[in-house]
């Protein structure tokens, strides 16, 4: 087991709940982590260890406002857009 197995573990396990809760099929991204329904990164995931000891994190955006998104470039990613569950369901 390796971090990058660790990582994509987590975002498959939020694909999957996706895929059998919503009418919206989630997925990766070649080259770009978290969780994706078209161009829209729904969920950010990441992970860090140190001592031995691995933190993770996932961030989930259900009814989040995006607005301030607007004014960043979130995770570094310029050509993306960030999403919500919410308003993926219209």
């Amino acid at each position: 087991m390796d971090l990058h197995w660790y990582l994509r573990t987590l975002e498959e396990v939020v694909i999957r709940v996706h895929s059998s809760t919503f009418s919206f099929k989630a997925s990766r991204l070649e080259g770009l982590t978290g969780v994706w329904v078209g161009d829209e990164k729904l969920a950010a995931v990441g992970i860090r260890v140190s001592q031995w000891i691995a933190y993770h994190s996932l961030a989930l955006n259900v009814t989040t406002d995006l607005t301030p998104f607007q004014w960043i470039v979130p995770c570094g990613i310029q050509d993306r857009r960030v999403g919500s569950i919410k308003g993926l369901l219209g």
